[in-house]
């Protein structure tokens, strides 16, 4: 019996030793996490002054709110917005403190016109790049 649990107790160890503990298969998540990423659409002018009949509404800004998870104050983020297959990356600079929530609007999505009956487009974001207080990075394609 005690040949066996040696033999069970070196077997693994020895499979231990080719997965060390120190290899990460995955990468770190953002320590900013999104929340809430939408643009809100109203209505556009009448068609007439004495009619109350609209045919085109308008995006407004994109907002984005979201927390810092990690144990640094951060300075910059750098967003990746994808809406109907058009990219665009958008940075908030400012001190973004662990757990504190922040909920900014961005002009850059604000204005266009779409017929009153089109679908309403949401973007999807996610984040690309942050820069820490203490000068430290991370970045979405860090390995």
């Amino acid at each position: 019996m005690r040949r066996f649990l040696f033999t069970a107790i070196a077997a693994a160890a020895g499979f231990a030793a080719l997965f060390p503990a120190s290899i990460s298969l995955a990468k770190p998540a953002s320590p900013i996490q999104i929340d809430y990423c939408h643009i809100d659409y109203t209505r556009g002018p009448n068609v007439a002054p004495s009619a109350n009949i609209s045919l085109t509404k308008s995006s407004g800004p994109l907002e984005i709110k979201f927390v810092n998870e990690g144990d640094k104050v951060a300075t910059t983020v750098r967003f990746g917005v994808n809406i109907e297959d058009e990219m665009a990356s958008i940075r908030d600079v400012g001190s973004f403190s662990p757990g504190v929530t922040i909920h900014h609007k961005f002009q850059d999505f604000s204005g266009r016109t779409k017929f009153i009956f089109a679908h309403e487009p949401q973007p999807k974001c996610t984040v690309q790049y942050i820069k820490f207080a203490d000068g430290t990075t991370w970045s979405a394609g860090e390995e």
